[in-house]
C-alpha cells in the first residue's frame, strides 16, 4: 500500500498501517520507537498483529471460496 493508503474493508479500523506494523515486528529498534511514540506496551503491538493476522486469513479464505 504505497503512499500510506489503508486497505479497504475490515482493516480500516486498525490504528496503524499493516506495513508499519509488520516492519515494527521485524525490527526491534523500530518497534521500541513505535511503542514509545504511541504509548503502547509490547502486548498492545502483539494484539494488533494478531488482529491483522486474523483479518488477512479471513480475507484469503474469502478469496479461496470464490
Amino acid at each position: 500500500m504505497a503512499g500510506g493508503k489503508k486497505l479497504p474493508g475490515r482493516l480500516d479500523h486498525l490504528d496503524i498501517s499493516p506495513e508499519e506494523l509488520i516492519t515494527a515486528l521485524n525490527d526491534k529498534s523500530l518497534s521500541d520507537a513505535l511503542l514509545k511514540a504511541k504509548g503502547w506496551t509490547r502486548e498492545d503491538l502483539l494484539r494488533r498483529a494478531d488482529l491483522l493476522s486474523k483479518e488477512l486469513a479471513a480475507a484469503i479464505s474469502a478469496v479461496n471460496v470464490v
